[in-house]
């Protein structure tokens, strides 16, 4: 009997431990996101200036108490790679045609595009219901530029570290894309 209490008391170690250790993990993961999220929702995020300052290191109180539990450090953000937007995955109103500010990704003249010129027409000349399907595999005058920004964090009680990385896409014309990407 003796054995099976020990047994027991043994397991309820190891799941405090685990639940503990699954905390403070998580909290770090909360620390690593909020400051991701501030870095992103940044209004100057995609200049080569603001790019050189990002890395900073803040603190973070996660649980309330007014003491700074995390160490957080972003990354200047990196621009991974750029992908070119096909004309289905432009965002469209009610009617199928690109949104407003979508329009100089259209394929076609009325989009007024760089490059667009008098070519084939686009959804807007054509109207969604009359365009060939053919139209919405075509690339469209817009790509994403694809950001990786990461961020470190330190548990300053526990010195528990974790990684977050988050992927952010932008959209561009593609005239201004190497630019935007940082690589003109």
């Amino acid at each position: 009997m003796l054995i099976v209490v020990m047994l027991f008391l043994v397991l309820i170690t190891m799941f405090s431990i685990s639940a503990f250790r699954s905390s403070t993990t998580n909290e770090a993961q909360s620390a690593a996101q909020w400051a991701i999220e501030d870095t992103i929702t940044n209004a100057n995020f995609e200049t080569a200036a603001w790019a050189a300052s990002a890395p900073a290191t803040s603190t973070k109180d996660v649980t309330g108490d007014g003491t700074n539990n995390y160490s957080v450090n972003v990354t200047a953000p990196n621009c991974k790679k750029i992908r070119y937007l096909m004309m289905k995955e432009l965002p469209k109103d009610a009617k199928g045609l690109p949104l407003d500010k979508w329009k100089t990704c259209d394929s076609g003249g009325g989009g007024r595009a760089p490059g667009s010129g008098s070519g084939s027409p686009g959804l807007i000349e054509m109207g969604a219901a009359s365009a060939p399907a053919a139209v919405s595999t075509v690339k469209s005058f817009c790509a994403e530029a694809v950001w990786d920004v990461q961020a470190n964090v330190t548990d300053t009680r526990t010195n528990t570290k974790v990684e977050v990385h988050q992927d952010v896409a932008i959209p561009h014309p593609i005239d201004k894309i190497d630019a935007a990407c940082n690589r003109s």
